[in-house]
């Protein structure tokens, strides 16, 4: 699993990655960045619940920071859309 597993981790900091050097561009990019580091932190939730230790109320957290992150990347993209 270590490839896949690098794969992804890659593939989600790209998107960190182009979410910040998207803001030099578009003033609304910063919701993109906020929305992006809360999927970092669910997705880190998620891997520390599974492997290393018990997160009390992992669910909770897992989704709440998750749908936040989904509605930030959202409202980024909504708002560069219908300029």
């Amino acid at each position: 699993m270590a490839i896949p597993v690098l794969v992804y981790v890659s593939v989600i900091l790209m998107m960190v990655w182009r979410a910040i050097a998207q803001r030099k561009i578009d003033k609304y990019a910063i919701y993109a960045v906020i929305g992006s580091l809360f999927f970092v932190f669910s997705d880190i939730t998620i891997a520390v619940n599974k492997f290393y230790i018990s997160i009390p109320n992992a669910q909770w957290i897992i989704m709440i920071t998750y749908w936040i992150s989904q509605c930030m990347i959202f409202y980024s993209a909504y708002k560069v859309a219908s300029k």
